[in-house]
Order: C-alpha cells, then sequence, then structure tokens
C-alpha cells in the first residue's frame, strides 16, 4: 500500500513538471518553442520534444506541425498512429491555403 502512494506521488509530480515545463512556453514566439522542441528532441528526450512541438504548432508553426506528423507517422516519442499523423499534415496544408 506505501508503495503505491509513493509511485503515485512521484507519477504525480513528474506529471506536474511536465506540464509547467510545457506551459511555461505558452508566452514564447512559437518559432523560439520549436527551436528549443528540436534541442530537446536532439538531446534525446523525444516525448518532451514532441509536447514542445505540439505546443508551438498550436501556435501557428507550421514546422512544428510537421514535425509532430513525422513523429506520428514513425512512433519517435509517440506511439504511431497514421491518422494523427495526417491530421497535423492537413493542419499544414489548411495553414497555407
Amino acid at each position: 500500500m506505501q508503495i503505491s502512494r509513493v509511485l503515485r506521488t512521484a507519477f504525480l509530480l513528474v506529471l506536474s513538471l511536465s506540464l509547467a515545463s510545457v506551459l511555461g512556453y505558452a508566452n514564447e514566439p512559437a518559432e523560439d518553442i520549436f527551436h528549443k522542441g528540436v534541442q530537446v528532441f536532439q538531446s534525446g528526450d523525444k516525448i518532451a520534444a514532441v509536447k514542445l512541438f505540439i505546443t508551438s504548432a498550436n501556435a501557428g508553426n507550421t514546422k512544428a506541425a510537421a514535425q509532430v506528423g513525422w513523429c506520428y507517422e514513425f512512433g519517435v516519442g509517440v506511439p504511431q498512429n497514421l491518422a494523427e499523423a495526417a491530421k497535423w499534415y492537413r493542419r499544414i496544408r489548411a495553414a497555407r491555403s
């Protein structure tokens, strides 16, 4: 019982820190967030990078949307999901229309 409580507390702490780090970028320009995502991706933390790419894409960065699509297409940092990849690729096309 004690171990599950510790694990739950640790999980909630990690989750809150992850959300805080992503939400902390909310006021930064989308291009800056995208470049931070690239740095994080290159450092090996693919999951955190995808979160940054999604934040940047939701702020209108089409390069970030392409990266999110690629990550979903090939299952890098997220589970492979071709339908989700197509959604992100369509967002790029819609933004350019």
